[in-house]
């Protein structure tokens, strides 16, 4: 997956099938992105369990889990050139819901592990 600015403004996903799913066709969409103007950005992996139309509100129980997920290989392309870089050596941070503050809590839900460089996250509510 690739989020690349087109100008300023307007942003461009493209979603490839790899290993697998090497035979599906690209996913591209184009889209407005007012507030994106090519300056400082953040950008991050998220892994969750998503709740629709609960932004902002407490989490709601659920019995819904992420089991093997994996962040193969996460990079930001950087300049003309695209030059890659690593998402884990541009000083990431960790933000965890307010469910989550307590360490305890965050450690029973997620579990997280490197294999061969790829980051293995199962989410068990």
């Amino acid at each position: 997956m690739s989020v690349r600015q087109q100008k300023s403004g307007e942003l461009s996903l493209t979603i490839r099938g790899n290993h697998n799913d090497s035979h599906v066709p690209d996913f591209r969409v184009g889209f407005r992105a007012s507030g994106f103007s090519g300056g400082a950005a953040e950008w991050k992996p998220a892994s969750s369990i998503d709740q629709l139309g609960n932004e902002g509100k407490p989490v709601q129980p659920t019995s819904s889990m992420a089991v093997g997920m994996a962040w193969e290989k996460t990079e930001v392309l950087f300049g003309a050139n695209q030059t890659p870089r690593a998402l884990q050596q541009l000083s990431p941070r960790q933000v965890r819901g307010n469910d989550l503050k307590d360490s305890a809590r965050y450690n029973a839900v997620f579990n997280i592990d490197v294999v061969n460089g790829a980051e293995v996250v199962s989410i068990r509510p």
